[in-house]
C-alpha cells in the first residue's frame, strides 16, 4: 500500500504534510469517497514502524530549531562584536 497526493510536491515522490497528515488519521482533507481508504491506511500505519518514524522525525525537527535558535544568538553575538569592535582578550 502506498499514500500518493496531487499537491506539487507528491506529485515529485516528496513527503508533503498531506501525505503526513493522511498517516497520522487526519480525514479532514479527504473526500468523502476516500474516508474508508483511511481506514485501510490507519490499519497499515499501525501495524508498521511508521509511528516510530514519525516521532524521531519530530525529535529531529525540534534538534533542527533549538540548533537553529543557538545558531542566532551566535550571530548576534558576531554582529554586535563586529559592531563594537572585537576585544582582544587572554583566551585560554
Amino acid at each position: 500500500m502506498f499514500v500518493s497526493c496531487s499537491c506539487p510536491a507528491g506529485r515529485y515522490g516528496k513527503f508533503c504534510e498531506h501525505k503526513m497528515r493522511i498517516l497520522q488519521g487526519d480525514q479532514k482533507i479527504l473526500e468523502q469517497d476516500q474516508v474508508d481508504d483511511l481506514a485501510r491506511v490507519s490499519e497499515w500505519v499501525q501495524r508498521s514502524d511508521f509511528q516510530d518514524l514519525i516521532i524521531q522525525s519530530r525529535r529531529a525537527e525540534k534538534a533542527i530549531d533549538e540548533a537553529r535558535a543557538v545558531l542566532d544568538d551566535v550571530k548576534k553575538q558576531m554582529s554586535s562584536a563586529m559592531k563594537d569592535g572585537i576585544a582582544i582578550g587572554n583566551k585560554v
